[in-house]
């Protein structure tokens, strides 16, 4: 807690700016005669004097900035997590008055760096409820990604390498709400829907944030209430398909002189199950079928299949049938038929989608380029975040306690005495473990952590399980059982995740037989507890399978922190303005990305400078020649991977995100 006090001040003040003035007491408004301001003061009022606007506002006019100084600010400007005027006013503290820059200049300087980007978006107007239309900026696939390539070679070898199969790039997209600022206020207009691009042929590369760009963001004030845009989340995907995912990119365009890109005309979207909800215009849980993706699965709480076999509940292991494109296209042109709107309220329900004529689902011309059956449940939601692996750690943990003499306490203090801790670079330390077992961090049902927490603890936990609690045999055996075949998903997920070998079908059949082994265990361990997460990520597998590589949002909650860190905060004067505002954090958000690109490379694959050649020993024990080393990759965790494989693979003997992941 903070005290501030204020003083009151006598309404007599003697000022003397430039020649002498006079002021009578009476007088309520003083002004100055070589100056346009007025000083208003009334007796008794309590007043704060900003000292820093006073001198500004009475000193003597900057010059106009120089050339160098002007390239000096634009490179300060790329320095993370410095606003611009806090740019500004080091600049300024550490030159000569003659050197510094005045404000207007300063901004001026801003605008010319950020106009490129402006000028690479596309301005599409969205109608609204009430009648009006909001004015929100698009990214313009071609012009973006030709300064991207042009001012970053690590981004443009990732996009060449890319194209070296195929010759064709599958475009993904990635939407999610971000909220910055403080998450208590009432009226949260910092809070906004990003939406994020990239390509399934980068692979590894999707591993990265800086390999995901920034395409449209949206306050969410802009897509709830009165004012709402038609369509919503859904109308903003029609047309970044309409803009993006077009017969130009299909033909393809010279992103270099040496290197010419193409796009597929169908896409895949990832997300967690509210932006899959909101994009394809679904009921979700809240109608009859919580799955559009099959026609026989009903939510728990529905007596159907009790009386046919045929329907399947969201805890069943298997029985799906799977909906193609054209059958769940069909449900939405017969939405349209219908003449009351009691009528089409129980298709809706029935069919699990929601009637909206301006959504994605029901434009026939952009529907194909984004079908359900390119939709990919995110592990991460699924498991990690509120999800099956946070569940079922909170209540295998209830289970012990209830059946067991050990508390929360006294797993914590076993974890502390073991010392148990991550790698230095991943900042796991004595602490951080201790702190996962934090009665603060657990509900009745829900470890309330975030991802890399939740998979952190589960390996841990699995440790006590099978050295001192199984072995008591107290905790009953199906509980156990459900919480180690769970243990088993985590690993499988994780190691193909951060896998150097392409997606066959034999692991993703192995991948389904563990989910299905689950539900089956977990519903004798703990009866009818599912929800509708332990059935979406059933089609994971499937999904994986289908788009070659095994993608997760991890990435682009990491790519959040642009706009929480700062992005959004600099720019609360327009947060009013919705136009002005999506405009200036969309600019601001590719800019930063580009400075990041530029700074730090893309580094799964490539090595950061310093390069030299690796020891004799180390080129030994992985045979080969060409072996290099920088200080970006642990190679004691790099060993773990195939290296036959890959004869030619550079390795590090530093730490990076890479090293700690493997």
């Amino acid at each position: 807690m903070i005290w501030i006090y204020y003083i009151s001040v006598s309404p007599i003040i003697h000022l003397s700016i430039y020649q002498s003035v006079h002021l009578p007491i009476s007088l309520s408004i003083y002004q100055f005669p070589t100056q346009s301001h007025l000083l208003i003061m009334s007796p008794y009022r309590y007043i704060w004097f900003c000292i820093e606007s006073f001198d500004n506002a009475f000193a003597m006019p900057k010059r106009k900035a120089t050339n160098e100084a002007r390239d000096q600010v634009a490179r300060g400007l790329s320095v993370r997590g410095a606003s611009e005027r806090a740019v500004n006013q080091l600049w300024n503290l550490w030159h000569a008055e003659d050197e510094q820059i005045a404000r207007g200049s300063f901004q001026r300087i801003v605008d010319k760096e950020l106009q490129p980007w402006k000028e690479a978006t596309i301005n599409v107007a969205f109608p609204t409820y009430e009648g009006g239309q909001v004015v929100l900026p698009i990214v313009d696939l071609k012009p973006t990604l030709q300064r991207m390539a042009h001012e970053s070679p690590a981004f443009t070898k990732a996009l060449a390498r890319a194209l070296l199969g195929t010759g064709v790039l599958t475009p993904i997209f990635y939407c999610d709400e971000c909220q910055a600022g403080n998450i208590l206020s009432v009226e949260k207009l910092r809070k906004a829907n990003i939406w994020y691009m990239s390509w399934l042929q980068c692979w590894h590369h999707l591993k990265s944030p800086s390999m995901w760009i920034v395409i449209c963001v949206v306050q969410s004030a802009c897509l709830q209430g009165s004012s709402a845009i038609v369509g919503g989340s859904s109308a903003i995907m029609k047309s970044i398909l309409e803009h993006l995912v077009s017969g130009e990119h299909e033909a393809g365009w010279l992103l270099t002189p040496e290197v010419h890109f193409k796009q597929n005309q169908k896409a895949w979207f990832l997300g967690d199950n509210d932006a899959i909800r909101s994009v394809f215009s679904l009921k979700g849980s809240a109608g009859l079928r919580p799955c559009v993706l099959c026609s026989n699965v009903v939510k728990a709480t529905s007596s159907s299949f009790l009386n046919d076999s045929t329907w399947k509940d969201v805890g069943a292991s298997g029985g799906f049938k799977v909906s193609t494109d054209q059958e769940i296209f069909g449900h939405c042109d017969k939405l349209k038929s219908f003449r009351t709107k009691a009528e089409r309220e129980i298709y809706e329900k029935a069919s699990g989608i929601v009637f909206d004529e301006a959504s994605l689902m029901f434009s026939e011309a952009e529907r194909t380029k984004l079908p359900p059956s390119r939709v990919m449940n995110d592990t991460m939601h699924c498991y990690m975040t509120n999800g099956c692996a946070s569940w079922e750690l909170a209540i295998f943990l209830q289970s012990v306690f209830d059946h067991t003499h050990v508390t929360l306490e006294i797993l914590q203090g076993a974890v502390a005495s073991d010392q148990w801790m991550g790698l230095k670079a991943s900042g796991k330390t004595q602490n951080y473990v201790k702190n996962l077992l934090n009665a603060k961090m657990f509900s009745d049902d829900n470890f309330k952590g975030e991802a890399h927490q939740t998979a952190a603890l589960v390996p841990l936990v699995r440790y006590y399980m099978e050295t001192l609690i199984e072995p008591a045999s107290r905790v009953p055996p199906a509980c156990v059982e459900s919480f180690r075949c769970l243990c088993n998903i985590v690993s499988f997920i994780r190691e193909i995740s951060h896998g150097l070998y392409p997606l066959d079908e034999a692991s993703m059949q192995h991948f389904a037989a563990l989910q299905q082994k689950h539900q089956t265990l977990f519903a004798a361990a703990y009866g009818e507890q599912h929800k509708p997460k332990h059935h979406h990520r059933m089609h994971i597998p499937t999904q994986w399978l289908a788009a070659g590589v095994p993608v997760n949002c991890e990435p682009l909650q990491s790519k959040h922190r642009l706009y929480k860190s700062g992005v959004a905060d600099r720019q609360v004067g327009q947060v009013r303005d919705h136009e002005s505002f999506s405009a200036s954090v969309l600019c601001r958000l590719l800019q930063t990305s580009l400075d990041i690109v530029k700074k730090h490379g893309l580094p799964f694959w490539e090595l950061l400078p310093p390069i030299k050649e690796a020891s004799l020993d180390d080129k030994i024990f992985l045979a080969t020649t060409s072996l290099q080393t920088s200080q970006r990759i642990s190679l004691s965790y790099m060993v773990t991977i195939s290296c036959c494989c890959f004869p030619h693979l550079q390795i590090s003997s530093g730490v990076s995100a890479l090293g700690a992941d493997i």
